[in-house]
């Protein structure tokens, strides 16, 4: 079956996540992260450059960038990086971690932004 333009791109709820487990958050906590765009995607790398100084806030912006909402749309906005900053570095982890391995990005992606 061949997809129409619109059934393309309103398929993000379709698309692959994980459940990150955030016990940090609360018993049995978990947060999806998703699958990113060629947007988000270029964000991170764009990024790298940006965060000589504090190569770590790359893992917020990925939380940023990956974490969804149950009809796969972002669960925050760019001005929300301030507050992600301020969650706990463990959950962080996990959470870029998780959306490395989902898209493909790999360690390397986050060790180059942390080297620069």
């Amino acid at each position: 079956m061949s997809l129409s333009r619109d059934a393309i791109l309103s398929a993000r709820a379709n698309w692959p996540r994980v459940d990150v487990p955030a016990p940090e958050l609360g018993d049995g906590a978990t947060v999806s992260v998703g699958t990113l765009s060629l947007g988000q995607a270029e964000r991170i790398r764009n990024m790298q450059d940006e965060l000589r100084e504090t190569p770590l806030q790359i893992y917020a912006q990925l939380a940023v960038e990956s974490v969804k909402n149950a009809d796969g749309s972002p669960a925050f906005i760019a001005s929300d990086l301030a507050a992600v900053v301020e969650l706990p570095f463990t959950l962080l982890e996990r959470i870029a971690l998780a959306a490395l391995k989902l898209n493909g990005m790999g360690k390397d992606d986050v060790k180059d932004a942390e080297k620069n």
